[in-house]
């Protein structure tokens, strides 16, 4: 809008005349010298303040800014980097990364906006006051200066809508000073937060694992949980064969073992019985992989095992009570029952 008067008064303008230096000569003639000395020893006087109090007003302003910038450009730095560095330890699209990845980010975000709003309370008093102080300043000089200019030049060439014009640049100067600091949305990281699909519960997760369903026919069992199926046998040279399949159904891999294994039990096999099973065998998977399809060695390794079982004629149920693995892909594994009351990870 300042900008919108500023137009205007330069549209509505007085074309300057080829004949005003005599019109100027002639006026200060008549006005008589004494009167035109003492307006121009005013204004002369009076701009001189202006520039040198205008400086001063900036150079102080430029210093105080500069001393709240430096920290604050530290803060926000160090508060991005440390977010970043914890981000950097995650790939997005495994094991649901992206969920850890888009809770640090929300975190950055409003962190960075606490920093920016103490940033923005910090600075805001210091920059009304300067701008204050400079709008006195050009409000003062452009009062003497449309005091005084008739009587030092001809009215033609200093009107009042110039002196005008003179005074909102002024203010315009001074409005580019307020710092234009905006906090981040953050809104997006809470959207895709809030629209990840929810993942299997721990319990879930384990219970599928670690409870299974069996049967016995002979030296062989064949067993299954709720997203596998297999079969075991053996004394003292163990082997299993396994077919696992993801969540939404899709086959997803075969896991061949063998080794070493004992079986401990009470009871009759034939009526009731109840055992405790442990065993060493080494593994390897083989699936398709998940992009080209194609079919090859996902893992191998070394996997140990202790199960608690019991059973009713051939039908039984298997609990696993501790599983570790050591896999090349996969690393060091614990599972079982018990993992999690003895905070193995």
């Amino acid at each position: 809008s300042i900008q919108m008067t500023v137009d205007d008064i330069e549209s509505k303008a007085p074309s300057k005349s080829e004949e005003l230096p005599e019109k100027v000569l002639i006026a200060n003639m008549l006005k008589g010298f004494p009167l035109r000395i003492k307006a121009q020893y005013i204004i002369t006087d009076a701009s001189q303040n202006y520039y040198q109090e205008k400086s001063t007003e900036s150079e102080v302003f430029k210093f105080n800014l500069k001393k709240i910038n430096i920290p604050h450009n530290a803060n926000v730095k160090a508060i991005v980097k440390k977010y970043n560095d914890q981000i950097n330890k995650y790939e997005g699209g495994e094991a649901g990364g992206e969920d850890e990845i888009s809770a640090l980010e929300l975190a950055k975000c409003n962190e960075v906006n606490a920093e920016k709003a103490k940033y923005l309370g910090d600075v805001s008093s210091m920059v009304n006051g300067y701008a204050q102080r400079q709008e006195y300043i050009s409000r003062k000089f452009y009062a003497e200066y449309a005091t005084w200019a008739p009587f030092w030049l001809a009215h033609s060439s200093t009107t009042f809508p110039s002196i005008q014009e003179n005074y909102l640049r002024d203010v315009l100067n001074i409005l580019e000073s307020y710092i234009m600091t905006r906090k981040s949305n953050c809104d997006f990281f809470t959207d895709t937060l809030s629209k990840k699909e929810g993942k299997l519960k721990e319990w879930e997760d384990e219970y599928c694992a670690n409870f299974k369903g069996k049967v016995g026919f002979g030296p062989a069992k064949v067993a299954w949980t709720c997203n596998s199926w297999g079969i075991e046998g053996g004394e003292l040279i163990v082997g299993d064969f396994e077919a696992k399949f993801a969540d939404d159904g899709s086959f997803e891999e075969f896991t061949f073992g063998a080794g070493l294994g004992s079986t401990w039990s009470i009871g009759n096999e034939n009526i009731a019985s109840m055992g405790m099973g442990a065993s060493v065998k080494e593994f390897i998977k083989i699936g398709p992989d998940k992009i080209s399809g194609k079919w090859g060695v996902n893992d191998f390794g070394v996997k140990t095992e202790v199960t608690l079982e019991g059973n009713i004629g051939n039908v039984g149920g298997e609990i696993k009570l501790v599983e570790a693995s050591i896999a090349v892909n996969a690393g060091l594994e614990f599972g079982g029952v018990i993992a999690p009351i003895l905070n193995l990870n």
